[in-house]
């Protein structure tokens, strides 16, 4: 495991028009920033919670390490009364306080989790694990 974490807190928006913070170490906002790179030119990135035997890695100021994945969706949006047929018109929500916006209560929505590439993530976990192995 890589000793040099970086330190990130990412906060969502509590309700609409609240604003989102971010806010990290030097290391930790070059890990997401890397992420963010990795997914512009591939479609997605991500940091590492430091199990992997390579990667940007963050943890929160407890010493909890996390993954943060980003997932670069360039299909259209449409305004309300959503319509569902786009990953963005599906979306949930990012707002973590309720209220009325809290995913406009679509029984269809979808989470990221829902859109990420997990065979992606399984092999690139595979492939760390065995250059780990060969480098013991």
């Amino acid at each position: 495991m890589k000793k040099d974490f970086g330190l990130l807190h990412i906060y969502a928006q509590v309700h609409e028009h609240d604003g989102a913070w971010i806010v990290g170490s030097r290391i930790g906002l070059t890990a997401l920033r890397n992420a963010i790179d990795q997914a512009l030119k591939d479609g997605s990135g991500w940091t590492a919670s430091g199990y992997e035997a390579e990667g940007d890695y963050v943890m929160a100021s407890d010493g909890e390490g996390y993954d943060v994945r980003v997932i670069q969706d360039n299909s259209e949006w449409g305004a309300p009364p959503l319509k569902a047929k786009t990953v963005w018109d599906r979306l949930e929500s990012p707002y973590v306080g309720g209220g009325p916006y809290q995913r406009w209560h679509l029984p269809n929505s979808i989470w990221p989790s829902n859109i990420w590439d997990w065979e992606a993530e399984r092999k690139r976990m595979k492939e760390s694990q065995e250059k780990q192995d060969g480098q013991q």
